[in-house]
């Protein structure tokens, strides 16, 4: 799904004066899917089993067809981008008029005088492909926002979902949105609009995203890895005992070769220059479809209707050139990350790995990861994706991931009294040891968390404080240590 970046503002904010100061990073994107890049379906009670998953608008209604009509829309847009801890500052989807739609009356898209809707949060997967009103997701009216009854009958709107969009990110499952009349009784009243499909793009779907991440001067940093090497293979059932060797593609399928086949794709990224201390912000894994692979079909290497994958962390040492299908490395479902169905056949993937690179970091041990499908018994699927041994560079993996590091302890005054912190990381408790009880009786210490809040205020005595930091969420917090008028030391901490 192609987006663009509008913005990036850095905005400093200080948290006390005569430190490092704490940075806000702003990011707005605006994400205006185009055909099958957008993931939208149309689902009606005219016909309750039918799939209406490339409908060219995206609208609601209630009309009569033979009887009473009912139809409603599902979309859903890429959010994989912002990290888990953003904070969501406003959200808006426009929504565009198709004044040649077919639907309703020709001219009036948003027509009737009780043609109000909801805009609603889904809480259920669907498949734009195979979705019916039969099959319709689960939604949930908390949050919902109202589309108000139109002023006229061609009016766009502009949907404030910065709350449906904080709950997505919150509950981390991004199912999309639910376009329903808030009137579903009353006969010849819509809206409606374009969607990805319409062939006028002036009227598709819309999102705008604004939120903000914390970074520290100086000691944010960004890493793209991309290399050109051969640090990942293919295993497959049907040759279990040979080994994988090198591969220009990475991919998982279920296909046949003389009876069901499964393949999956292991890989592994250089990630040594990030520092074992370092705190992933974010982090973002880039497939990229190879439309030549001879594996599975040729000019479709994101095939089936069932092909949804599974991105896991690798627990165990492997070896591209002597690993097998009968060898392969352990794995751990937790924090797996899901590789959508696709919504064509050459399909790009951006995934969001940041808690993956952090239980690696955590772990302490780099094995990669492996990717497979999420049903691996029904045939004829696949997600065939550039390897970093492909020939062509713009197919190859891309890792990026940005961090940060705690900072030096600076001595702001009094430099003859030595306070040590540790240990940083940290994870139930934090000890504060000084080398002169007497003189510390003076000071006390306070800790905040990147929002500025005060989480904990105690005084630095007698020479060694052990501090409980066990109910405090994971992350970094600054620390000063006062008295006198004067901040005798700070710095950084960071729970883990």
């Amino acid at each position: 799904m192609k987006y663009k970046l509008l913005s990036t503002i850095c905005v400093a904010t200080s948290l006390f004066c005569g430190e490092a100061k704490a940075i806000k990073d702003t990011v707005c994107f605006t994400l205006r899917p185009s055909g099958a890049q957008g993931v939208n379906a149309e689902i009606s009670t005219q016909n309750t089993t039918a799939n209406f998953g490339s409908a060219i608008d995206f609208f609601s209604a209630t009309w009569t067809c033979g009887g009473n009509c009912i139809d409603r829309s599902l979309i859903q847009f890429d959010l994989s981008s912002i990290p888990a801890s953003a904070t969501i500052l406003n959200a808006t989807v426009s929504l565009y008029v198709d004044n040649n739609a077919t639907e309703g009356i020709t001219g009036q898209p948003t027509y009737g005088t009780n043609n109000a809707g909801w805009f609603q949060r889904v809480t259920s997967a669907w498949n734009s492909s195979t979705v019916t009103w039969a099959t319709q997701p689960t939604t949930t009216t908390t949050n919902e926002v109202a589309l108000p009854q139109s002023s006229n009958s061609s009016e766009n709107y502009s949907v404030n979902v910065t709350q449906l969009v904080k709950d997505i990110i919150s509950s981390g499952n991004n199912y999309g949105f639910e376009l329903l009349q808030q009137n579903e009784t009353t006969p010849y009243q819509s809206l409606i609009f374009g969607s990805s499909y319409n062939s006028d793009t002036n009227t598709h779907p819309q999102i705008q995203v604004c939120y903000v991440i914390d970074v520290t001067p100086g000691d944010s940093n960004c890493v793209s890895l991309r290399p050109y090497d051969t640090n990942g293979t293919v295993l497959g059932t049907q040759n279990p005992n040979n080994a994988g060797g090198a591969y220009d593609i990475f991919y998982s399928a279920t296909w046949t070769c003389g009876s069901p086949c499964v393949d999956r794709g292991l890989i592994k990224f250089d990630i040594s220059s990030i520092p074992s201390n370092a705190t992933i912000i974010n982090a973002s894994l880039s497939l990229y479809p190879d439309d030549n692979a001879t594996i599975g079909i040729t000019g479709q290497p994101t095939y089936g209707t069932n092909n949804a994958g599974w991105l896991q962390r690798i627990t165990s040492p492997w070896t591209y050139n002597t690993v097998t299908w009968n060898t392969l490395p352990t794995t751990t479902t937790t924090n797996e990350v899901t590789l959508a169905q696709s919504s064509n056949s050459s399909e790009k993937y951006v995934l969001n790995v940041t808690q993956l690179i952090t239980d690696i970091m955590t772990s302490g041990n780099n094995y990669g990861f492996e990717l497979l499908q999420q049903n691996e018994t029904t045939p004829y699927q696949s997600l065939v994706f550039g390897s970093s041994a492909n020939a062509d560079s713009t197919l190859r993996p891309k890792l990026d991931i940005c961090y940060t590091t705690p900072t030096s302890i600076g001595i702001v005054s009094n430099p003859n009294i030595s306070v040590q912190v540790y240990p940083n990381p940290a994870k139930d408790a934090i000890v504060f040891k000084t080398s002169s009880s007497d003189i510390v009786k003076k000071y006390h210490v306070e800790m905040y968390n990147v929002l500025g809040q005060e989480v904990r205020n105690f005084q630095l005595y007698p020479y060694q404080v052990t501090i409980n930091t066990s109910d405090l969420a994971r992350g970094m917090y600054l620390y000063k240590i006062v008295g006198n008028n004067t901040i005798l030391q700070s710095g950084k901490i960071v729970l883990q």
